[in-house]
């Protein structure tokens, strides 16, 4: 349990609290959190509490999308074979998906391809354009990949087909020669800068849409399946842990709602598998829930289970997908599991972190498709930003997560020349590496680390929004908060602080493995439970505390179990005063 930093925002104005409380009718508090998130005025607060689909910018203003419009229309009209080249996650999954169901619409079957996570890797390969070649395609579009994939798409307009790069990744120091769409061309961010690779696609569909539902003379079926396809970019979007703000707020607003209704057959089959048909859906379930499962077929080999069933309308092949992509995930889950132990004892026993700034670690006993996820969590509890290398035959494949203030992309990139290949932003990479150069890639990050963050970088801070009186917390003031939601990067769930609070009762510790705890707290004459998820640890510093007041971080939620609605507290840290 690492010790972590305390920062409490700075409190707003009162003046400037209470202006923006009564111009829009909402309590001081909400406010507060508003201004804190740079919304100070209350025509911008409106648009930010009331996400609205008309406020959407026209798909026209994404660089390049003119062109990759014109392209398609060309190659609709000159019936050539199109085909979709996707990634193997969450976003290039309902990317993929979001195409084919779209010129389907049209009437043209298009073909796709997802890479062999485990054999090709990301992105674009030599031998994967060659196969592309001998089905006889014409225009390739790719969606969530391609915009680093300069040799191999020269590569393939050498063999005659056209590219058109659809990507959101970050714009790399030399570009492939073709028509590419990507909100990151622009040289200014602007509410679409930050979308994920479905979001992408879907703007580009309705790029499309303007043009080919005029000419069909039937607009509503065209708006119908965009407004059914953003459920889709909500899975991706959220899976992607793209910035929640912007339009991709608008899109995750809209498509969670929608969610629970959509027409799609396959992601209607798997949300009812989840458990998630008879109440409402949550980022927090597409990102523990849904998404892990969409994402298994591809950590475990290929992702085309995944496609199959966000394309089809068969009841009996949607039966099969879904119990397929059930068994996945539970086998993905062990894999995970074993890694993660493994690699965090290694941590434990032979690093020592006050050299090193970063964590990189290779075997050739893991499993590639899981290291992500196993990255993520060692960065979480180390405090450090984690690579996570398979190797084969001498080449690594692994994947890297990041902490706040230090740039993973850039970092690689200052390594580029020990590197085989790397893709990726700010918080999360991919990369490739010859074995013999990953104690030199280990060096260098932890040079350019010293060089760029300061030491206490590395103690985790927690930013919690204001302090609360137990007395302060009321229902009115939850529905409030779900205003502020859906949650995530760049908008995340309001934390909350209360000092000299009471243990009430004992704590336990439940759940599958005892990983997660419960307890009771009280103030002032108030108690509320509390839940803890995988913070089992806790409960020997809530034994050690015996009758000490505490001071603790949580966010708020309310719980409706049994006909009845109960205010309850995430734990996020406590201490003890």
């Amino acid at each position: 349990m690492p010790t972590k930093k305390w920062h409490l925002k700075e409190t707003p104005e009162a003046d400037s609290v209470r202006y923006l409380a009564n111009a829009l009718n909402i309590s001081e508090t909400i406010a507060q959190i508003l201004i804190q998130r740079n919304i100070h005025d209350a025509v911008q607060a409106k648009l930010f509490l009331t996400p609205n689909i008309n406020n959407l910018l026209p798909p026209g203003l994404i660089p390049g999308i003119s062109a990759a419009h014109k392209r398609i229309e060309q190659a609709l009209l000159n019936n050539e074979r199109i085909l979709i080249y996707g990634d193997y996650d969450v976003d290039g999954i309902t990317s993929v998906a979001l195409m084919k169901r779209f010129f389907r619409l049209l009437g043209r079957e298009v073909d796709f391809y997802i890479p062999h996570r485990l054999i090709e890797g990301y992105g674009l390969s030599k031998e994967a354009i060659d196969e592309i070649a001998q089905r006889g395609i014409n225009l390739i579009i790719t969606v969530d990949c391609g915009i680093s994939n300069t040799a191999e798409i020269a590569y393939a307009k050498k063999l005659g087909m056209d590219v058109i790069v659809t990507d959101h990744h970050e714009i790399p120091s030399e570009l492939p020669q073709c028509i590419i769409v990507n909100p990151k061309l622009n040289k200014e961010t602007n509410d679409s800068y930050f979308l994920s690779g479905v979001g992408v696609a879907f703007k580009v569909c309705w790029s499309l849409m303007d043009t080919f539902s005029q000419a069909k003379k039937n607009n509503s079926v065209f708006h119908d399946f965009l407004m059914d396809s953003i459920a889709l970019v909500t899975m991706g979007t959220i899976a992607d842990v793209a910035p929640m703000t912007g339009e991709n707020r608008i899109l995750c607003s809209y498509g969670l709602d929608a969610l629970p209704h959509t027409k799609i057959s396959g992601l209607n089959a798997l949300i009812k598998q989840t458990g998630l048909s008879d109440a409402p859906i949550k980022a927090r379930d597409i990102g523990f829930r849904l998404g892990p499962r969409l994402n298994a077929a591809g950590r475990l080999g290929d992702s085309y289970g995944s496609i199959k069933l966000l394309i089809s309308d068969d009841p009996s092949e949607i039966e099969k997908l879904v119990a397929q992509l059930e068994q996945n995930n539970k086998e993905r889950q062990k894999i995970e599991g074993k890694i993660l132990q493994e690699a965090s004892k290694i941590v434990r026993e032979d690093y020592d972190l006050d050299k090193n700034y970063c964590i990189v670690l290779a075997s050739d006993k893991w499993h590639s498709g899981v290291l992500g996820i196993v990255a993520s969590k060692l960065a979480d509890e180390f405090y450090r930003p984690t690579i996570l290398i398979s190797t084969e035959n001498g080449i690594g494949k692994g994947s890297a997560r990041s902490i706040p203030s230090f740039h993973l992309y850039n970092a690689l990139c200052d390594c580029r020349e020990l590197l085989l290949s790397v893709g990726g932003h700010e918080y999360a990479a991919g990369l490739q590496i010859t074995h013999r150069h990953i104690p030199q890639l280990q060096a260098k990050l932890n040079e350019y680390a010293r060089n760029h963050l300061k030491p206490e970088a590395f103690t985790p801070s927690i930013d919690i929004d204001m302090t609360l009186d137990f007395r302060q917390i009321t229902k009115k003031m939850l529905s409030e908060i779900k205003m502020l939601s859906p949650f995530g990067e760049g908008n995340e769930e309001p934390v909350f602080c209360s000092h000299n609070v009471q243990v009430a009762g004992v704590p336990k510790l439940i759940g599958n493995n005892l990983k997660h705890l419960t307890f009771f707290v009280k103030q002032n004459g108030k108690t509320y439970r509390v839940i803890a998820y995988n913070k089992s640890p806790y409960i020997s510093l809530l034994d050690k505390a015996e009758n000490k007041p505490l001071s603790l971080a949580y966010t708020l939620k309310l719980n409706a179990w049994g006909g009845e609605e109960n205010i309850e507290m995430e734990f996020v840290d406590l201490k003890v005063e």
